[in-house]
């Protein structure tokens, strides 16, 4: 036992677990068991942890198939579990499918303990929608509770293709330049390539999720991916050109008239950070 002074106690902060089992007579006999840990990030971290090690129980989580090699191995550490399912859309309909989805990591202050029942990560699950719909549709649900819900629903002129997360500036010098050409400042966005050509950028403050700039390219072709690398974002044609899109010094987050990388008859796209050439279809 290590004993602590009142004013490293009071600092302390507690996660306190309760375990039930039957015993021999078949009555439920109870064990609590407190743990120590120094700061609310690490409690969160703690219980996230415990929580993951349930879910990784149920039956979803159990794989189907079993092969001798595998045997006396444990599961690997980042093995993937479905932790829920969630409902995108309120009534079915033909022409509307799934086609992209994107975490946008949001970090609330105001969450405190209550974020520590969820295996989710904090922030924004943005959905989108394409097939044969002359609209989009988007829609945003908030990880910051046990269970995702549903914050706010977007339409756009035409059905979405692709998502993309852009960080703000990360380095000091790129910091100061954005805000001291936007009072507001940019910050992280979140870009969408849409079947008409154009690409929308909005902003990702929370839930108040405005247009901030739409890019279209000249020949208005279907943009397939998107793909944010340091300063430039990637965008992949449906007929093999790559547009190349770079942050402006006006303030704004890309320019309107981009250099252009023409493959003919391939079609681009971009899969883990590579860019990857596929014949026409």
């Amino acid at each position: 036992m290590v004993m602590r002074s009142p004013q490293s106690m009071s600092q302390m902060f507690y996660v306190v677990c309760v375990w039930v089992f039957p015993s021999r007579s078949g009555r439920p006999v109870s064990f609590m068991v407190v743990f120590n840990t120094p700061s609310p990030l690490s409690k969160i971290s703690w219980v996230n942890r415990l929580h993951l090690a349930k879910v990784a129980q149920r039956e979803e989580n159990t794989p189907g198939w079993f092969c001798a090699e595998d045997e006396g191995k444990t599961m690997a550490p980042f093995w993937p579990l479905l932790t829920c399912r969630v409902l995108v859309f309120a009534t079915k309909s033909s022409d509307r499918k799934l086609e992209a989805a994107l975490h946008n990591p949001v970090q609330c202050a105001l969450l405190g303990f209550s974020a520590a029942s969820t295996s989710l990560p904090q922030g924004y699950l943005w959905v989108a929608s394409g097939g044969d719909a002359t609209q989009g549709q988007v829609e945003i649900f908030s990880l910051n509770r046990p269970t995702p819900r549903p914050v706010k629903s977007l339409q756009v002129g035409a059905p979405v293709r692709c998502l993309e997360y852009v960080p703000e500036p990360s380095t000091p010098e790129e910091m100061e330049a954005v805000a001291l050409r936007s009072p507001t400042g940019v910050g992280n966005t979140i870009c969408l390539g849409l079947d008409d050509g154009s690409i929308l950028v909005y902003g990702s403050v929370d839930t108040a999720a405005q247009c901030l700039l739409t890019l279209c390219n000249p020949q208005r072709c279907p943009v397939l991916c998107l793909k944010h690398s340091i300063n430039f974002l990637f965008a992949g044609l449906r007929d093999g050109t790559m547009m190349v899109y770079g942050r402006s010094n006006g303030g704004k987050v890309f320019p309107r008239s981009p250099p252009v990388c023409q493959e003919d008859s391939h079609q681009i796209s971009i899969q883990n950070d590579r860019i990857v050439e596929s014949s026409h279809y």
